[in-house]
């Protein structure tokens, strides 16, 4: 009971009868704390909300100039289409079997169903991977580039996108050529590849004297001898040396050059490409080697991005099937959950311990900080948590990653250093602590989980501060940013979000 007493001040004071508990207010008192430190997050929340809107408004009349600028864009390129079109139509010594670029959204009709390679493909692939079945877009991927067509394949993560150029390597005796974004990437595959029928090299620039030395005899006897060979380089590496170049220019004149295969395509657009300019240059390869046929991979590129990737790399318009497959996939089950500061990380660990206790997860934090304290926090809650950012020694980033593949650890806390190459099949979550930088790089590292097959939670805790930082840092990209941003408020589900 609480009594109000006269004193001798013009205040009033509060008084405590016996048959009050200290105790309990003292619970009221701390309760009522909280629900102030709440208040002040939802306001600053409630503030952040209104810059991201400001900053909308005050980008909108730029957008809509940009807009104009990419119809402008678009109707020169119909144009040109237009005109290549005339052009073949109206030569008699061209070949009329060229197709304009198609755009599909299922399975193009040539390619289903029994081909005349058909039988080698299936017995290759038992060879590699058992008698799985086919996916039905893999299926037509593999026919369209063993019928040597140039063929940009969006697949989601974990549909085989690999054996679409590993399989009709081996038709030919000739070099296929796989430029891929980093060479922890290059790595994983060779391993995969160890102990099969399958021929491959490695060159890139960590490669030591004796491993480039052994590379280039392995091109150069290719010239005199009929051997299929896969050779994985990265695009730095590629682009920057003149014997790499040469070497494949041989091979090109001789016949030997089957193909050229761009993995993660997408990368080439990260960053405003500041991060990766070589990647920005990979169209050379088509002057280099005209009638090579090229394959592009990637998980997450809608149409406007498609068009940006056909312009670099000089994808010829006219010879290119675009085969776009949903990257929807049924057991990965998507959520947003609105988090403040004071209470985000408690959420990733009664989500740890309530939902994956002992399974396998990753956590994506944006920053380097960020990993090292969620790391240590993990481990004060009883979680088995290793981490892995840039910032680290080779070394330990090389343990941290062997000890969570071996399920030594069962949470791997990262940045988006930790994402490409990961084929850990039971990843059973994948938990981002802030916005990524675009709707594609979430796509990308949520498809970590679930690859058995298996359901797979995909959680993001969202906080409006965090996609107005990535809003800000993406400078010339806000699109990726403001549709990132456009998942996390609205209910509509992923897929519309990235058809957007």
């Amino acid at each position: 009971m609480v009594e109000f007493v006269q004193g001798s001040s013009r205040d009033a004071h509060r008084s405590v009868s016996a048959h009050d508990d200290p105790q309990e207010l003292q619970a009221d008192v701390a309760t009522l704390l909280r629900r102030l430190s709440q208040l002040g997050d939802e306001v600053d929340n409630c503030q952040h909300l209104v810059e991201v809107d400001q900053l909308q408004l005050q980008r909108s009349q730029q957008d809509l100039e940009d807009k104009r600028h990419e119809y402008a864009a678009m109707a020169a390129r119909i144009s040109r289409v237009q005109r290549e079109e005339e052009h073949v139509s109206g030569d008699d010594d061209v070949e009329k079997t060229a197709a304009p670029v198609q755009y599909v959204v299922g399975i193009p009709t040539k390619y289903c169903g029994p081909q005349p390679w058909s039988r080698n493909l299936r017995d290759m692939a038992d060879r590699v991977i058992g008698k799985v079945p086919f996916y039905e877009y893999q299926e037509a991927i593999l026919n369209a580039v063993t019928d040597r067509q140039n063929v940009f394949a969006i697949m989601p993560t974990n549909s085989g996108k690999t054996l679409t150029f590993l399989l009709p390597a081996q038709q030919e005796h000739k070099l296929t050529l796989v430029i891929c974004p980093t060479n922890s990437l290059i790595l994983d595959q060779l391993a995969r590849l160890e102990g099969s029928f399958i021929s491959a090299i490695r060159l890139t620039g960590e490669c030591s004297y004796e491993g480039r030395s052994d590379a280039y005899d392995a091109l150069g006897r290719l010239i005199n001898h009929n051997t299929s060979l896969l050779c994985y380089t990265t695009p730095e590496y590629l682009l920057q040396s003149e014997t790499f170049k040469e070497l494949l220019a041989h091979l090109y004149e001789k016949g030997k050059l089957a193909r050229t295969v761009v993995d993660e395509v997408h990368c080439m657009l990260e960053t405003g490409g500041g991060f990766r300019p070589h990647y920005r240059h990979l169209g050379k390869l088509r002057t280099m080697f005209p009638s090579t046929p090229v394959l592009l991979l990637s998980a997450t590129c809608p149409p406007p991005t498609v068009d940006e990737i056909m312009d670099l790399m000089k994808m010829p318009r006219l010879t290119t099937l675009v085969i776009r497959q949903s990257v929807y996939r049924r057991n990965l089950h998507y959520s947003v959950v609105s988090v403040t500061r004071g209470n985000m990380l408690e959420e990733i660990s009664t989500r740890i311990h309530q939902d994956y206790h002992e399974n396998c997860g990753i956590v994506y934090c944006m920053k380097r900080k960020q990993v090292d304290k969620v790391t240590e926090f993990l481990r004060e809650e009883g979680i088995n948590a290793v981490r892995y950012h840039a910032g680290m020694a080779v070394s330990d980033k090389t343990e941290a990653a062997a000890d969570w593949r071996a399920d030594r650890a069962h949470v791997m806390v990262a940045t988006s250093a930790f994402g490409l190459g990961i084929n850990k099949s039971d990843v059973r979550f994948v938990i981002h602590l802030s916005c990524p930088e675009s709707l594609e790089a979430y796509v990308q590292q949520t498809g970590r989980a679930g690859r058995d097959g298996q359901d797979a939670g995909c959680i993001l805790l969202f906080r409006p501060k965090d996609c107005l930082a990535s809003i800000i840092r993406a400078t010339d990209r806000t699109d990726g940013a403001l549709a990132m941003l456009r998942y996390a408020l609205t209910n509509k589900c992923l897929g519309a979000n990235m058809a957007a």
